[in-house]
């Protein structure tokens, strides 16, 4: 194509290769483009891959914490406004909860966790979620 439209134009020489080889760089930087633009997409994809497979794994790791709570509702809650004496009480109750449900003598060692779920409200008695470390 290059040819026709040099001769037709009468072109020297010099002229045509210029053309040629500035139509050859643009190719070669059309190249590059399409180059950097697989790799990029490439690089999203392995992104995307690594991403959902965290999202799998934390999944799991939720789902296996949910598996050591046990939520208990019913149980009573002192009408005590200061937190750290309704703490010591609610540790109390949950002790002896779990050792009348349980036949082991110290069941409340395997307790990592424990508390009352929802705002604190005078004269309402909270769930509590207790969570254990096996």
């Amino acid at each position: 194509m290059e040819s026709k439209f040099c001769k037709s134009e009468k072109w020297g020489k010099q002229a045509c290769i210029s053309l040629i080889d500035s139509r050859f760089e643009e190719e070669k930087k059309n190249e590059e483009v399409h180059t950097n633009f697989r790799k990029l997409i490439k690089e999203q994809e392995r992104e995307r891959n690594e991403l959902a497979q965290r999202e799998i794994k934390e999944t799991i790791v939720r789902n296996i914490a949910k598996r050591k709570s046990v939520i208990v509702s019913g149980l009573r809650e002192d009408n005590i406004r200061n937190w750290q004496e309704r703490k010591k009480m609610e540790e109390e109750r949950i002790r002896n909860l779990l050792n009348q449900i349980s036949e082991e003598d110290d069941v409340f060692s395997e307790v990592e966790d424990y508390m009352r779920l929802g705002k604190y409200e005078e004269g309402k008695t909270r769930a509590i979620k207790i969570t254990l470390k096996s």
